[in-house]
């Protein structure tokens, strides 16, 4: 489900359970807090023309992301311990919010995306499964094969997939209009819906981004 495969993130900028629930609780924390709506931003705003003349500065070794958004023109975009941090956190936040039980080995997990390759009984309890966008009739023999209680794919792909023959107990989405998340490279997680139906939209982030 992860952006990063864990083996994918050099040791300097991987972080523990503990760094995760800490910035994960002080979250959950100020999501309540009143608090005045931000300023309107002032000043120049980062482009994906911006993004690309940083493209000549980054050396091997870098961690990068790639995107091309709703352009269809690649950008790659430099990654840093925080943000790396960041959408380990909101991927755990989402999670939660959903009440998704993902310690349970009777509740299978199934992952459809374009960057996946098929693989079975994988993770920590081996009950998770991905599988590569393909026709939907492959989906949906993959689907029933599996029995998943939790499905997260594109909601184009989900639309077009018969659930009523699995046990399915919550479904997330993400990369298209109507998704239970939005998300971006340049910034990570955008926008979470929670169990309510309710979009939660992380207005701090993205302040702070533009302040800096």
């Amino acid at each position: 489900m992860d952006a990063y495969a864990p083996e994918e993130i050099p040791a300097p900028v991987r972080h523990t359970n503990e760094e995760i629930n800490k910035l994960l609780f002080f979250l959950e924390q100020t999501s309540y807090m009143p608090r005045p709506p931000p300023p309107i931003p002032v000043g120049p705003i980062t482009t994906k023309e911006d993004m690309r003349a940083k493209e000549k500065y980054i050396k091997n070794g870098d961690i990068v992301g790639k995107t091309s958004g709703s352009t269809g023109i690649p950008v790659i975009v430099p990654k840093t311990p925080q943000t790396v941090l960041w959408h380990s956190v909101s991927n755990k936040r989402d999670l939660l919010w959903r009440k998704w039980i993902t310690n349970d080995p009777s509740k299978k997990i199934l992952v459809i995306s374009p960057n996946n390759i098929d693989q079975d009984e994988i993770g920590e309890h081996k009950h998770v499964y991905t599988r590569k966008i393909n026709t939907i009739d492959k989906l949906q023999k993959d689907l029933e094969k599996i029995q998943p209680s939790y499905l997260f794919a594109y909601p184009t792909i989900i639309a077009e997939l018969d659930l009523t023959k699995v046990p399915i107990i919550d479904v997330r989405s993400s990369g298209e209009l109507g998704a239970t998340s939005y998300s971006c490279e340049e910034a990570g997680v955008i926008a979470l819906k929670c169990e309510y139906g309710v979009y939660h939209i992380m207005e701090i982030l993205f302040w702070r981004l533009i302040q800096n």
